[in-house]
């Protein structure tokens, strides 16, 4: 009999890109013959979309809508039940350790607050005498409250239970028995591979950087006062300070030696100035590699405790009661 590996995608849109990365990588992953020689058991791999479930859960209804029906819900159910492992998928922010989003989050309400989501989790997983593994293929979600600092050396207990990954194993365990992974930086999987990848701490920091750049209020300011300029001036404009940005970075030298005449110049350079930092910060990222198991934090039950444990250094953070 085939060990079930269960996919409960979180993600509004089930043929956004993440989506099928992670089912492919799965399917690859558990049908790979040196896998199963090497654990000695087969695999199957069960996909099922739930953002709508949990939209409906967290209103703290029963009744589901019509395109949720009691016979979907219990097969769901009852394949969690029997699960080997299950894996979670939902968007997640490197400064929020609050809540997951169903949507790119930038500008977006999110889906689900962390204690709405391990309700309907628990939801989902029917009591049993085994642990449930979960992996939680949420970005950002092990990282702690000090978003801006490395997650890789030890972490101090009261820091640890800020990131979303224990908030979530905490409520979990209150019910369940579970053990938890889940990573501190942005999470993807190499289909072709079959492999969870992290961003480093270094791509992390100059994520953040790089998503401030154009939501500061200068820019923003800037931003719509370019929208009320006639096409004429925008064309002008744009050809002396708009280049054709270069993908291995240098635009902001570029755009910041050319010489700007006058108020409306030099309210666009600034402008251009944005976009140039925003896209030299990308180039520096793109020339960072992800690597597997990198940020990966796992949250156990054992021995009446728990243990906090970085699995790419083999460090125990913490080994105790709950925090």
């Amino acid at each position: 009999m085939s060990r079930k590996v269960i996919y409960l995608n979180l993600l509004k849109d089930a043929n956004e890109q993440a989506v099928e990365k992670l089912g492919d990588g799965l399917k690859t992953k558990y049908s790979r013959n040196g896998f199963r020689r090497f654990f000695g058991n087969s695999y199957e791999v069960i996909q099922y979309d739930v953002f709508e479930m949990l939209r409906v859960h967290k209103l703290g209804v029963l009744n589901w809508s019509s395109s949720i029906s009691q016979e979907e819900l219990n097969a769901i159910r009852l394949a969690c039940q029997g699960a080997w492992k299950i894996f979670v998928s939902a968007h997640g922010h490197m400064n929020c350790t609050d809540y997951v989003y169903g949507g790119q989050f930038y500008g977006k309400e999110p889906l689900a607050k962390w204690d709405q989501v391990s309700s309907f989790l628990t939801y989902l997983l029917p009591n049993r005498n085994d642990k449930y593994k979960i992996e939680l293929m949420i970005c950002y979600a092990a990282r702690t409250m000090a978003y801006r600092e490395g997650q890789q050396a030890r972490i101090a207990p009261e820091l640890l239970s800020t990131s979303l990954a224990y908030k979530l194993f905490k409520n979990l365990g209150e019910n369940r028995t579970v053990r938890v992974t889940s990573r501190s930086g942005a999470t993807g999987f190499d289909e072709l591979q079959g492999c969870i990848t992290v961003e480093t701490d270094e791509h992390a920091e100059l994520e953040y950087e790089r998503r401030t750049v154009l939501e500061t209020p200068d820019y923003k300011n800037l931003k719509n006062w370019v929208s009320t300029l006639t096409s004429e001036q925008k064309r002008v404009l744009g050809q002396k300070f708009l280049i054709s940005f270069n993908s291995n970075g240098g635009n902001y030298d570029v755009i910041a030696a050319v010489q700007a005449n006058g108020e409306n110049e030099e309210k666009f350079k600034r402008f251009a100035l944005a976009q140039a930092r925003y896209r030299d910060i990308r180039a520096h990222q793109n020339t960072l590699s992800n690597q597997s198991q990198y940020g990966t934090i796992c949250y156990d039950m054992e021995n009446s405790g728990i243990k906090i444990k970085n699995v790419f250094t083999s460090e125990v953070f913490y080994e105790g009661s709950w925090i």
